[in-house]
């Protein structure tokens, strides 16, 4: 999933690139280039879990890149939609401070293009917005 949505990216200004990141600029664009081929360069991760109640987390200075995948996690579908097991490992990635230092500033799928169209600045920060952008392209 990553790698397409890696490949996608790289032909630039879409409509699926303006429904999860808003109005094309060539800065907004290039940084979620970035992050994006910074996730698909750093897709070889270690799972744990130390907290059953959380879906999936991360420590974002932790260079080891270890995503925490919780019960909640697994039940997840692997691919095919939005909200599942891939993509999850694509909006934990980009939290990484060395990945893309993004937040949890608007959570699913209508949030995610609410932020895209009324903040872009903010939609290229938020972890979900890489998630559904990969995810719908899959």
């Amino acid at each position: 999933m990553i790698s397409y949505g890696n490949s996608r990216i790289q032909e630039g200004q879409s409509s699926t690139y303006q429904e999860w990141f808003g109005a094309y600029t060539s800065a907004r664009w290039t940084h979620v280039r970035d992050v994006i081929g910074r996730i698909y360069q750093n897709s070889v991760v270690a799972y744990r879990c130390d907290n059953e109640n959380a879906y999936a987390y991360v420590y974002p200075s932790d260079t080891t890149h270890t995503i925490y995948c919780c019960r909640a996690f697994w039940t997840a579908p692997n691919a095919g939609g939005y909200d599942t097991k891939a993509g999850t490992l694509i909006h934990e990635l980009s939290h990484f401070n060395n990945i893309g230092s993004t937040g949890d500033y608007a959570y699913g799928i209508d949030a995610a293009r609410n932020l895209a169209s009324s903040n872009p600045e903010r939609a290229r920060a938020n972890a979900d917005n890489y998630e559904y952008f990969c995810e719908s392209l899959w």
